[in-house]
């Protein structure tokens, strides 16, 4: 295995698959052979050890794969897939969490690691409160490109899905760019691509002064009116602005019924997109 010194751009690519049929793997093989990222991150592959072995074989790709514990057959599994181009290493430092993720370091040139992290969050299970801040205390340089939290409400015949991109402070403006690809790859899920220019690292340790919420503090009879408000007809047609209503709304609303204090600080402690 050779380290690419000259790693200055880094493309990740993050897909949920729902099962990795013959179809969707035979589909991701095309998709790397002409797209050629550099990370692809796979959840819910619904693979056991065997089959994982014997189907996850990727021309110029390595492969890092956990099976689901029980019934891996049914649900779980979640795959790293890396250029053989680029040297890594597994990190075991968070494996007594017992959680559904993998762990890598990857090697840029020099003395510049970043760690790599895949979390998958199985239905009805709250996020780790442990996991973020002990991979923040690992490694200053590190992104961890989804994870999906499936959600259902007791009482309610509906569930929701929350996907985020979290990075750490010195990586935050070295995103190029980030989207979601128009294949779904005939997953329910379409997949997450995001651009790194590891050239633009030069904010790791920038401090300035940062307004934040006083929680405790809050009025949150206040917040409720202030957020009792309906899109009017078009916005409500309209995804993007149906979105952006949303976004303005809380805010405004935290911004009228949460105090403030100011803090001298560095830049904030993760990243979501």
């Amino acid at each position: 295995m050779h380290s690419n010194p000259n790693l200055n751009r880094l493309i990740i690519v993050q897909w949920n698959c729902f099962k990795l049929t013959s179809v969707r793997i035979e589909l991701l093989k095309n998709f790397l052979s002409e797209k050629k990222p550099d990370i692809v991150l796979l959840n819910d592959t619904k693979f056991s050890k065997e089959n994982a072995n014997f189907w996850l074989r990727f021309e110029k790709y390595n492969t890092v794969h956990r099976s689901r514990e029980l019934r891996p057959n049914n649900g779980g599994g979640i795959c790293i897939l890396i250029k053989e181009c680029i040297n890594f290493s597994h990190v075991s430092a968070f494996e007594y969490l017992k959680l559904e993720s993998i762990n890598i370091e990857i090697e840029c040139g020099g003395k510049k690691k970043i760690l790599i992290s895949n979390y998958f969050n199985p239905p009805n299970m709250e996020l780790s409160s442990e996991y973020f801040p002990k991979i923040g205390e690992y490694s200053k340089d590190y992104i961890n490109p989804t994870f999906n939290q499936f959600r259902k409400e007791p009482g309610k015949n509906y569930s929701e899905i929350l996907d985020l991109l979290i990075g750490s402070p010195s990586l935050a403006n070295c995103i190029q760019e980030f989207k979601v690809l128009e294949d779904n790859l005939t997953s329910d899920q379409y997949p997450i691509w995001a651009t790194f220019d590891l050239r633009m690292n030069k904010c790791d340790y920038i401090n300035q002064i940062i307004p934040r919420f006083k929680y405790d503090l809050a009025d949150w009879n206040l917040f409720r009116v202030k957020l009792n408000c309906k899109p009017n007809e078009l916005t409500k047609n309209n995804v993007e602005e149906l979105s952006l209503f949303v976004v303005t709304s809380i805010i405004n609303a935290a911004e009228s019924s949460i105090p403030k204090r100011l803090i001298f600080s560095g830049l904030v402690s993760y990243l979501t997109l």
